[in-house]
């Protein structure tokens, strides 16, 4: 997966948006447990002419949601607010109760986005994410908290 191409196609509804839709039976909303908010995870890849030592790699939990239904969840940019990765297209949703959990990797030619103002006060490149996860029909969504990737050059 490359930045060069990114999948911002998606429309994204703002983080305050409620769903709306015809569907008036009770659902429990999306809960994002990991990450859980200001994480910080290290590219093992070393930019620009260093060989990669690895991917990178943490789990994503959740709970709620409609069920049974499909979701997806993506890697959100939050400097450009556009979807950079689908990290599970279409899978299907856990039962009411239980948690959800999906191992992913970061690519190791990602790169964040530079959301540093200058090499001064960090020398490490970094960009602010965070986990979107929809049901498929888009009636029941959520943003999880802020959380950071980084690698240094």
């Amino acid at each position: 997966m490359s930045q060069k191409s990114p999948l911002s196609k998606i429309k994204l509804p703002p983080p305050n948006a409620k769903p709306k839709g015809k569907n008036d039976r009770m659902v429990s909303p999306f809960e994002i447990l990991n990450p859980g908010g200001e994480e910080i995870y290290k590219m093992s890849a070393r930019y620009p002419t260093k060989p990669p030592r690895g991917p990178c790699t943490f789990r994503i939990f959740w709970k709620g949601g409609p069920y049974p239904a499909d979701v997806t969840i993506y890697l959100i940019d939050i400097k450009n607010w556009a979807v950079i990765a689908t990290i599970a297209p279409q899978i299907p949703n856990v039962p009411p109760g239980e948690i959800g959990t999906v191992k992913w990797s970061i690519p190791v030619d990602f790169r964040p986005t530079d959301d540093c103002d200058t090499q001064a006060v960090n020398p490490n490149k970094y960009g602010l994410y965070q986990i979107y996860i929809q049901d498929v029909a888009q009636t029941t969504w959520v943003y999880g908290p802020e959380f950071t990737i980084t690698w240094s050059e």
